[in-house]
This record gives structure tokens, sequence and C-alpha cells, in this order.
């Protein structure tokens, strides 16, 4: 994350708020002030020259909730600024981060603008596009289509260089002119040797007659031409001083070939210093749409796909599920190591089957395929291969469930029709294999708890029980709260984990009951501490949607919290962010109940199903549980870490709770620690544990010599 401030184009620096202790400057104030160390300088002598704290300063203006935003002319560099500042946590101190955004040419430029009478509304339009549109990517398409039309160009475009080859990645065509931006990629960037000198000098390239390159430059004759492209203008844009690529247009009239250059300089100057913005957006757009592990597309773009696609009109659709089989034994006998060796190779085997199609990695063992417009009889045959290739694996077996449809209105139901045909395959597989420890509906039967009757006869017979998991200090491994767990004990005494009984109390429509028990055992737990002096920290506690959506949810966790007398802030709520809430708007409106009534609230298995980022932003969270899925392949796995050093970030920012789930090794632990993780949760410290034991468990932690 630090890599990522010290590479942005920006002025960045922290500072003490007490003492004006200069606690961090990135690479462009360095280039700006000067300056090789920031160490031991004051902000006020290091940033304006002065011998005591600004008359200006604006750290009584500061809060952590709100960005502040002023405008400054700074006399050392004579450079004008936007400057947005507030106060973070930096390293144990309270301190003021300010971004400066040098506003020295844009306002030289819109002066210059004023001055133009030709194409001064299109662009101070485009300006406003650029500055005001939430997505980039949109406000360049948005910018890109009123600058041709503005001009009467056949297109208007966005080459952008990388290393040794160019990309058109922007393109918009006037009516009726083919699109050529799939034919335009990977072009070698050497194609643009004649045009480099005069973009290096901040100058525009005009042809004026295509003809004249025929001879002069025939491989570049070629490609343009075989474009239709007569004439054209292109400006050159520049990121850190560096050519990064160009925007340009093609076939504008004569008469207004005059006008367009203008224009381009100006456009190319306001997109040049988005052309970084840009970049991170597509890095994090990246890692927000594929999974770390196998590379394929996740959870967070199959849902997006699929609403693509049921705007669409498809002549057919294929959708087929794949859900590996015993993963979770392979886990646990072979490794985590293993397991994800399993997934990678079935990923690869997916892609050689359907390298037609988009597949997707949507759970932790589960695979999806899209199919577009394919035929019934290749989809079959596809499907007789995948079942033929995962039936004859020696290391792992997989269900598959499918189904296919013509001119298709009702994606839900092909995605029911695939899931449940996928669950029948894996019940069979499990009623083959009776002690494997992974099935969500073998055990309906042997439990005995589908009717409200025999659940509350178990709850009172006390079958199930409260498990508590650790959470720890990163830092120092101390305990700062716990998970609690439900267990439920058979009639032979075993003791057995959620994934057997849960799926069947949600299918019965009964879980409230057992959360409602989980939460009043929680109340009692934190109530004996407080009364026998113990240490007391949060315990969090999950809710199953179906207890979310009880009409009564509120007013029952009060009844039990205030019967128990237990200050609200010791009880976490810990939700999962997923696709089973049927309503966009739920889930922020329960969160906003569940902190207006005085709880904290966690949202847990964080990427697993979305990375959902705008739920971090939007909603008032107190803790961010991060899925152990999304740290399986850390030690290896360059973009996890990157992933979980960003998010780490954030949280630190936004003064959330970053909590890392499933942490079962030394070297996991290092890392994590490394990236300044705030909290740590798994075997490594402690498994899920009765609260005897956990009490022990405490007492020697507390022992532990410093």
């Amino acid at each position: 994350m630090f890599k990522l401030i010290d590479e942005i184009a920006e002025v960045i620096y922290v500072a003490d708020v007490e003492t004006y202790e200069m606690l961090y400057l990135n690479s462009s104030g360095k280039r700006l002030f000067q300056v090789d160390s920031y160490e031991g300088e004051k902000c006020y002598q290091l940033l304006q020259g002065k011998d005591q704290p600004c008359e200006f300063c604006t750290n009584h203006l500061l809060s952590y909730d709100s960005v502040y935003t002023w405008r400054f002319t700074n006399e050392m560099t004579d450079r004008h600024f936007i400057l947005k500042d507030k106060l973070v946590e930096w390293d144990g101190h309270v301190a003021r981060m300010e971004i400066g955004f040098d506003l020295t040419e844009q306002e030289e430029q819109e002066q210059l603008l004023k001055n133009k009478a030709k194409g001064e509304e299109l662009v101070l339009e485009c300006l406003r596009i650029l500055y005001q549109t939430k997505e980039l990517e949109t406000a360049i398409q948005m910018i890109l289509e009123k600058t041709g039309k503005f001009l009467s160009a056949e297109r208007a475009y966005i080459f952008e260089i990388e290393g040794q080859f160019m990309n058109n990645t922007h393109e918009w065509c006037a009516e009726n002119v083919k699109p050529e931006i799939d034919q335009l990629q990977n072009l070698p960037a050497d194609l643009i040797d004649r045009w480099r000198i005069e973009f290096e000098n901040n100058r525009c390239i005009f042809i004026r007659d295509m003809e004249e390159l025929r001879t002069q430059s025939p491989e570049e004759y070629r490609i343009l031409s075989s474009q239709g492209i007569k004439r054209l203008i292109a400006a050159p844009l520049f990121t850190n001083q560096h050519l990064a690529g160009y925007i340009g247009v093609d076939n504008p009239p004569d008469d207004l070939f005059e006008q367009v250059e203008p224009i381009l300089e100006t456009l190319s100057y306001f997109l040049s210093s988005s052309m970084d913005q840009m970049h991170t957006y597509r890095i994090l757009k990246d890692l927000s749409y594929h999974d770390t592990l196998t590379g394929l597309y996740n959870r967070n773009r199959f849902n997006e796909d699929l609403e693509y696609y049921a705007k669409q009109r498809l002549e057919t659709v294929g959708v087929i599920y794949l859900d590996l089989n015993g993963l979770k034994d392979i886990n646990d006998s072979k490794g985590h190591q293993f397991g994800d060796q399993i997934l990678k190779d079935s990923a690869k085997k997916l892609q050689v089957i359907f390298s037609e199609h988009t597949i997707y990695r949507i759970g932790g063992d589960e695979f999806a395929i899209l199919c577009m417009n394919t035929d019934k009889e290749n989809f079959m045959r596809t499907i007789r291969e995948l079942k033929y290739l995962f039936s004859h694996s020696v290391d792992c077996s997989g269900a598959v469930g499918y189904s296919w449809s013509e001119n298709p209105s009702d994606f839900q139901a092909l995605l029911t029709e695939a899931d449940e045909m996928m669950y029948t395959d894996k019940k069979e597989f499990y009623r083959s294999n009776p002690n494997s420890s992974r099935y969500r509906n073998y055990f309906d039967d042997r439990l005995n708890l589908k009717s409200v009757d025999q659940l509350l006869k178990a709850i009172e017979d006390q079958r199930f029980c409260v498990y508590l998991q650790p959470k720890v200090l990163c830092s120092t491994q101390e305990v700062i709260g716990a998970e609690a767990l439900v267990r439920y004990i058979s009639k032979d005494g075993a003791i057995e984990p959620p994934i057997y009984f849960i799926p069947v109390l949600e299918s019965a429509m009964t879980i409230k009951y057992v959360d409602f028990f989980v939460f009043e055992r929680v109340c009692q737990i934190i109530q004996d501490f407080i009364r026998s002096g113990s240490p007391v920290f949060p315990i969090s506690v999950n809710f199953s949607r179906f207890t979310l959506l009880d009409a009564d949810f509120l007013k029952t966790i009060l009844t039990i919290c205030d019967q128990y007398k237990v200050p609200r802030h010791l009880l976490e709520f810990e939700i999962t962010e997923s696709a089973d809430y049927t309503d966009e708007s739920f889930l922020d409106d329960m969160i906003r109940d569940i902190k207006n009534a005085g709880f904290s609230v966690a949202i847990d298995d964080f990427g697993v199903k979305y990375a959902n980022l705008s739920l971090v932003l939007n909603s008032d969270i107190d803790t961010l549980k991060l899925d152990k899925s999304m740290i399986d392949s850390i030690e290896s796995n360059d973009k996890a870490v990157m992933f979980v050093q960003a998010l780490a970030y954030i949280c630190k920012t936004m003064n959330i709770q970053f909590i890392v789930e499933g942490v079962e090794t030394q070297d996991q632990f290092e890392i994590l620690k490394a990236l300044r993780c705030e909290g740590i949760q798994g075997y490594l410290f402690g498994r899920p544990m009765p609260l005897s034991e956990f009490c022990r468990f405490l007492e020697e932690n507390r022992e532990l010599p410093e």
C-alpha cells in the first residue's frame, strides 16, 4: 500500500497534530520540496519555510469522519493547490493527512481557454464530466463521444502504451462507423516511433492526407488506411512525464481541422492527470473480479454478468454448476496447500473444456460456467466431457448440475434448476461416502431436527452448546474478543459442527430458535464474566439471514440483552454479505438498526462471495472479517498480499477493526503481521472450544511472559 501511495503523482504528507512532526512524505512531495529525508522536521519548517506553526493551520477544523477541502498557494514552490485534509491514526499518533492536488497548470489552461472562442463550451463540459462522474471509465467514454460529435469526426479514441505494445482502450464511433477497438490490441509500440518525437515535445500529430504516408511509412499507412482513415489528429498523454499513450480523432471535416488541435491539447492535459488514477482503478477492479487462487472470475463478476445477460436477448443459455466433492476432507488430511492445488488443477480442466465460455469460482469448492448462444447438442457434449473428467479424477471428484434453455426469460429458474441438480448429485456422493465431513442435507433425518417441537426439545435437553474461539491482537497476541459458535451433541455423544445441522434448520425455517439460544447463552457468559471480575471483551454472534428477516428480531434481542443487563457494546453481530438477501437495501437498513440499538456490527466471510468494497464504504460497520479463503495462498500469491494490505490500510484509515480469519500457520501470521493487520482468528491461536476450556485458555494466556 505504501508503494502505491508513494507512486501517486499528488503530494501526500502526514504530520503529528500536537508536535507538528513530519511522519510521512511521499516521493512526489520530496521532489517538489527538493528533500531526501523528512525525519526530525516540522511540517511548517519543511513545507512552508517557517519558524513556528502556520497562522493558517487547519488542525482545529479536522475530524476523523470528514474531509476538509481548501485552496492554498505555497510560496516556497509558487504552486497552487486544492488541499484535502482529515485526521487519521498513524503509528500511534493522532495525525493530519493532507493530499495536495496541483492546480497550477490547470488554472493556466483554464485561463487560456477563456481566450479561445471555439471549443470552450465543449472542453468545460468535458472537464465537468471528468471531475464529477463517479466512474472514470464512464467519464472518458462520455468525453470521447462529446468530442467526436462536436468535431464531426468518425472516431475518437485513446491508446495506452504498455512496454513494447499499445492497446486501443477506449473508442467512440459515429453512427454507421465500424468499431475497430477489438482489432487494435497488442500492437507494436514502435509503429508510432515517427510520432514520438512530436509527442515528447508535447506537440500533436497531424495527418492531413493519408496517401502521403503510402511511400513515407508503408506499415503505418497499411494499418491506418485499413480502418478507413483519411486524416487524423492525435495528442500525447503523459504519466510522471513519460509518454503513456495518446488521444486521437479520425476524419474530422477540413473546415474543422484547425479547431481540433487546441481541444485535444487541453483534453490531453487533463486526461493525463487521470491516467494514474485509471491504472489504479483497473488494478482494483481486476482484483475485485478475479479469484486470486485460480485466476478465474469470482462470484462478484458472476452476479454482475448474470444481471447483464438477463437484460440481453439471447438465443440460448446454458448454466453449469460444479462442486468438488470432499475438498474439506482433503484439506484436513493432506493440508490446504494440496487442496489449493486441486482447485487450480480443476480450474485448468474447466478452461480446456469451456475455452469459449465464461468460468467462475463462486465459492470455496464451487464453480459455475455460463454458455451463451450454444446449441443443446454442443452443450450436452461438454457436460459429458465434464462428468467424465471429474468422475475419473484420482484426487477429487465433482458433483455437476446444469440447465439449458432457448430464448430464456427467467435466469433465476435456470440457476435454481442447475443448483438443485448439483446437490442431488452431491447427495449421492455423500450417501456413498458417509464418513465424509461435509454435506448440507445428508443429516436431515439423522439429526431429527426438522420440526419446531423436536428442535425446542433438543434445546431444552442441552443438546446445543456454545463454543468460543478467541480473536487476538496481531501485534501482541493479546485476546481482544471471541466468536460464539454453536455445536450439536448427537445422541451418541458426538459433537456435530454447524455444517451438519444449520442447512437443515434453515430449510425448515426454524433456525431462529438456535440463533436466539446462542445469543442468550452469550449474554449469560458475559454476565458471569462481569460478576466474577474476569476480563471482559466483546463476543460476536452469528445470525442466519432467516433470523434477521424475522419481524421481531430486534425486539427479541433487546429483551434478552436487557434481561441479563449486558452492556450492548460487548455484543457484536456478525452478518454475512451475500446474494441471499432478497432486498439490496435490507442489509444497510439492518446494520443501521442494530447500530442504533447500541450493538456492534461485523461483516463476516468478506471475500468469499463478493469482496464488495461499496459495503465497507457505505455501511456503518465496526469490524471487517476477511474470509479464510482469501489468505490460503498468501505465502505464494503476490496479488493476495496486495489485496490484504490494501484492505488493512483502508480499514485503518476508516477506523474499522480488521480481523483475518482462518490463520493456521506461522508463515501466514508473519505475513499478516508485516502487513499491519489488526486482529487474527484461527487455529494457530485457538480452536473453537467449550466455555471451561476457553476460560483455561484465557488464564494460560494471561500467565504467558511478556
